[in-house]
């Protein structure tokens, strides 16, 4: 599961994908590619929606406007959906051809980063009931009008995926792209997240994608995501406070703690029971044969040995208007967001996402590319622009550069829109 969790983030403050560790921040190049969507006066359904602050359709954007709430003039509100080639709801996956507003064909890094995003898009409009995990990356991703908008947005990671990391692992030559392999890799992905075990750690990297993003680095060799490392490694990373931002190409079989990715030798299993996942031998008496019965409820045959494995709660679709709670397994069916107003007061109901200028009370109110916020302490906040660099802020979501830094020995109370800085590698 370390894989999904490492490239995912969602907007929402508190809210993760099941089986990841602290929240992640992103910091992805700006997409340039994609064109300001012409102002209209009916909703807009495009990948990138006009923010309303900047009415202006010319080439040059006013550059003062980012992250403005009032901007004085009426929310833009558009309806007519990016241009694209296909008709058809399933995303274009065929990585050689720009997609809508790109610009040039695409490095293979960015090639293999829309196939990701691609794979993401489709379980969750395919299969969003699916598996836990895809219910949760619904939240941020289900944002999107339908699965093409949202793969449109891959260079933001569709506001919910860090993919600078695998961007920058390929065009540093540690992963070496199969053009050719990444639509089978779209389509693993998919059913890879449709199929995941709800245990918070059963989504490993589908074989399709290592044999499509094939990782070069070899073992105790540095990494900074999984897909670096060569054929039977993975990276192995360390959350301690003073450790690097890197990890190490590592063994399973030898690796000292199993992680949220879950991965140990077959004579061992992933033990979450304490602070630290860790890989634990198996004890003599508990082996089994697959359909054996050996295994008492809520225990399962898995490599020869009975694990763990009590049944998901079921996942509830909601439809527009319908009360949602994610505690209660409640989501919000793709195109729909669980939002809480004064009209409904404590009672949270599936709506459309909101447009520039109307009132909300978190940035998943908002459609994708919006923030919430106010122009004024005690004032009521609304959907607006993202902020600029160096702009006060409480969450990297708000941030055009999709990172927010907080300095505690500054201010504890809000952080600062800032570029991510770049792990160096030895």
């Amino acid at each position: 599961m370390k894989w999904l969790c490492g490239m995912l983030v969602l907007s929402t403050t508190g809210l993760m994908a099941p089986g990841c560790g602290p929240s992640q921040t992103i910091d992805l190049r700006n997409d340039a590619g994609d064109a300001r969507d012409a102002d209209s006066d009916v909703r807009d359904t495009g990948s990138d929606p006009d923010t309303g602050f900047d009415p202006d359709v010319d080439a040059d954007p006013d550059a003062g406007d980012a992250g403005d709430l009032d901007g004085g003039n009426e929310p833009d509100g558009g309806n007519e959906p990016d241009a694209d080639a296909d008709a058809d709801d399933d995303p274009d996956t065929d990585v050689d051809e720009p997609d809508g507003g790109d610009v040039g064909p695409l490095t293979d890094g960015e090639a293999a980063a829309r196939a990701m995003i691609v794979g993401f898009c489709n379980a969750v409009w395919s299969c969003q009931d699916g598996s836990e995990q895809v219910a949760y990356l619904s939240i941020t991703l289900g944002r999107y009008p339908d699965a093409q908008a949202c793969a449109d947005a891959w260079r933001t990671g569709a506001g919910s995926m860090d993919l600078s990391e695998l961007i920058r692992s390929v065009d540093e030559g540690r992963i070496v792209v199969d053009r050719d392999q990444l639509d089978a890799c779209s389509d693993a992905v998919t059913q890879a997240a449709c199929s995941a075990e709800n245990d918070g750690g059963g989504l490993e990297i589908p074989e399709a994608c290592r044999t499509a993003m094939a990782g070069q680095a070899g073992d105790g060799e540095a990494c900074i995501n999984l897909q670096d490392c060569a054929s039977g490694l993975r990276c192995d990373y360390s959350y301690e406070q003073d450790a690097p931002c890197y990890g190490t190409c590592v063994d399973p079989a030898v690796a000292d703690a199993c992680g949220d990715d879950g991965i140990c030798s077959d004579d061992a299993y992933c033990d979450r029971s304490g602070s630290e996942p860790q890989c634990v031998a198996y004890e003599l008496g508990n082996e089994c044969t697959a359909g054996g019965g050996e295994c008492s409820e809520d225990y399962e045959c898995v490599r020869g040995h009975c694990q763990y494995n009590p049944p998901p709660e079921p996942i509830h679709l909601v439809d527009e208007g319908e009360a949602c709670s994610y505690v209660n397994q409640s989501f919000c069916r793709a195109g729909l967001t669980c939002q809480t107003s004064s009209a409904n007061g404590s009672v949270a109901s599936c709506e459309l996402p909101r447009t520039a200028g109307e009132t909300c009370s978190e940035i998943s109110d908002c459609q994708p590319g919006l923030r919430c916020g106010s122009l004024q302490p005690g004032e009521s906040s609304i959907c607006g622009g993202l902020l600029p660099l160096g702009q006060p802020c409480q969450e990297s979501g708000e941030c055009l550069s999709r990172y927010c830094f907080y300095d505690f020995d500054v201010s504890g109370d809000h952080g600062t829109c800032a570029v991510r800085e770049v792990c160096e590698l030895p």
